[in-house]
């Protein structure tokens, strides 16, 4: 799959600790020379059947409105306060173009000061995404995935949440690819300890999902995972390095991964 496209964004400060962002995008996605032909089941429900089928191109043409309240006494390595973003989109309708699809989502940062420079996160992020006028479904590029380093960690990326098996898998395998979902929810927690300037130790654990339709929080399946980090704070250049176990998987066969390496801050 190949995007091209171009976006032009205004910001306004707001009362207190307070921003709105307005982001306009229009975009052309180009699927093709799908070679996986096969026969694909829902692994919830085997009765249904699944193919990837190449999509003809579209042009999305978008609007996102985007409110943040951010109170965090430092902007890459906070260890008080609170971020909160909100956001809208909606692509299509009177926008026009080929795909009538709304997003609306919330993320929250949140960082507590403890004992002798110790400081515990929480993280979480809600998300959900739905067509509407002439689309027939959510285009699979505009589904929601989740799994690895910087959502849930100790799965493989993308890997946790629905699947599709291949219908014609011999029966001591298992072929299976992850198919995103229209809800998205997780929270993290993390407690973050200073050994001296540059360097943070962590332990962290995490659990979410994904759900194939929209507004499904099912809070009854969900994968967890458990682990031990560093933090690398080396200015221009932050590593995360994370060592995870999986604890609860959402079905037996979401794949494990132990490692995640990121460049970036937590946020």
């Amino acid at each position: 799959m190949t995007r091209t496209g171009a976006a032009i964004s205004l910001g306004k400060p707001l009362p207190g600790p307070n921003r709105i962002n307005l982001t306009y995008r229009i975009e052309k996605s180009d699927i093709r020379d799908i070679a996986d032909t096969n026969l694909y089941v829902r692994l919830d429900n085997p009765e249904e059947e699944y193919y990837f089928e190449s999509e003809e191109d579209r042009i999305t043409s978008s609007l996102r409105a985007r409110l943040t309240h951010d109170t965090r006494n430092n902007p890459f390595i906070p260890t008080r306060g609170n971020r909160v973003n909100m956001f809208g989109q909606i692509a299509g309708g009177p926008l026009g173009f080929d795909t009538d699809i709304y997003r609306l989502g919330l993320s929250t940062y949140t960082y507590v000061p403890l004992w002798f420079r110790h400081v515990l996160s929480l993280r979480t992020r809600w998300e959900v995404v739905e067509e509407y006028g002439d689309t027939d479904e959510v285009p699979l590029d505009d589904l929601l995935f989740i799994g690895g380093g910087r959502t849930i960690r100790g799965y493989d990326y993308r890997d946790v949440g629905p699947k599709v098996v291949r219908a014609d898998a011999p029966e001591d395998t298992t072929s299976y690819r992850p198919v995103g979902g229209q809800t998205l929810g997780m929270a993290s927690v993390e407690y973050l300890v200073p050994i001296v300037k540059g360097l943070r130790l962590a332990g962290f654990f995490d659990i979410g999902n994904v759900w194939r339709d929209s507004y499904d929080f099912d809070f009854g399946n969900t994968a967890s995972g458990a682990g031990v980090g560093i933090r690398l704070d080396m200015p221009g250049f932050p590593i995360r390095i994370d060592r995870a176990w999986a604890v609860d998987k959402d079905d037996e066969i979401t794949q494990e991964d132990e490692w995640a390496i990121w460049i970036g801050y937590d946020n």
